[in-house]
């Protein structure tokens, strides 16, 4: 599998002259007036499109980028998706049982958890795309096809599979898709997408090689599947939400090569902000790089589909660990554990002679 292209940008992205005009001083922590002004004048934008990424810090494991894609009828201004499915949908962890959590990922996970926050979410949605896995190996096929761990030369991967889900009963994803599909149906609203692409640790450090920073390798990624989404697409407008990507404000560099028979226009770059606007007239597509970009609801399930592939892989690498070296403790790949895991690896292991780019990230 691989990421589309990688044709990069540089490391350290330029001021644009547009920062902060009519849209946020420095320190400011909500949308200025002028701005919301001018996004509430826009053209209707029948796609709402979010993505989202779990496994940006890790040192083992893949980086994970998802996105989803919904349809409304009428302008982007006056559709609120969780007001518009509240009946099926609700922003926070809830004991509801009639209703699904869709919010970031890290309210509904913690780590070496239940999965049953993200499953609650994540299987009535595909059951409405009509994908109904059962398994470890299937889910990631209808997620993240190509670039998937079933593609991946690892010992981990080549031979694990598991039944899913994990922590909750598969009657209850069918009660749950029955009511996310009339509220659906009632609202004129279509989930149509829900897609993700996932780097491992040799291709992540082959690309990060070539960008020359992490947060390139990120920018590159979502910005890929965003571009082959589209392109998938009946052109319309759209509405794409985006959490910021490691802390920086500037896009364009990454943004212009990606859609290169249009000119991207700048709305605003700030630290809470950075907006752009691209396309024809009657399909301008704008997309936003935001501080808490989750309180959006498809880039709320973008983070909860990213988070369970992430925790379903570091799931067959601890398994495979545990069998080979049963006292091993098993570990979610951030940097200080990561670093004690591979010290008891090697350790144990004096002939495990896999080659290190190949499944640890090196940035």
């Amino acid at each position: 599998g691989k990421v589309w292209a990688t044709t990069g940008f540089p490391n350290v992205l330029p001021k644009s002259r547009h920062i902060e005009n009519g849209c946020f001083g420095p320190s400011a922590r909500h949308v200025g007036k002028p701005i919301l002004n001018r996004l509430k004048r826009s053209m209707p934008m029948p796609y709402l499109i979010g993505t989202d990424e779990a496994g940006y810090g890790p040192r083992l494991g893949p980086l994970v980028v998802s996105i989803s894609v919904w349809h409304v009828e009428g302008p982007p201004s006056d559709v609120e998706l969780y007001g518009r499915l509240d009946t099926a949908i609700t922003p926070s962890k809830t004991a509801e049982t009639d209703k699904i959590a869709i919010a970031d990922s890290k309210v509904l996970y913690k780590s070496h958890g239940s999965l049953a926050g993200l499953e609650r979410a994540i299987f009535p949605a595909l059951s409405c795309l009509g994908k109904e896995p059962r398994d470890w190996r299937t889910l990631w096929e209808v997620l993240a096809g190509d670039s998937g761990a079933l593609q991946q030369n690892l010992p981990w991967y080549q031979h694990y599979n598991e039944p899913l889900p994990v922590d909750i009963r598969p009657n209850a994803i069918q009660h749950l898709k029955e009511q996310l599909q009339s509220a659906l149906e009632k609202t004129e609203t279509k989930l149509l997408r829900l897609r993700s692409v996932a780097l491992f640790p040799e291709q992540f450090n082959r690309i990060t090689g070539q960008l020359g920073s992490k947060g390139a390798t990120l920018s590159t990624t979502t910005l890929e599947l965003i571009a082959h989404i589209l392109d998938e697409l009946p052109p319309d407008e759209a509405l794409i939400i985006c959490d910021k990507h490691g802390g920086r404000n500037y896009y364009l560099p990454a943004l212009q090569p990606q859609f290169p028979d249009h000119f991207v226009e700048v709305l605003c770059e700030s630290r809470a902000l950075s907006a752009y606007q691209f396309g024809p007239p009657e399909h301008r597509i704008e997309i936003r790089f935001q501080v808490g970009g989750e309180s959006f609801l498809p880039t709320a399930l973008a983070s909860l589909a990213s988070k369970y592939l992430r925790e379903l892989a570091m799931r067959a690498f601890n398994t495979y660990w545990r069998e080979k070296i049963p006292q091993i403790r098993p570990t979610a790949g951030y940097p200080a554990d990561a670093e004690r895991m591979r010290r008891d690896i090697e350790s144990a292991n004096s002939d495990f002679d896999l080659p290190s780019e190949r499944w640890w990230r090196e940035k």
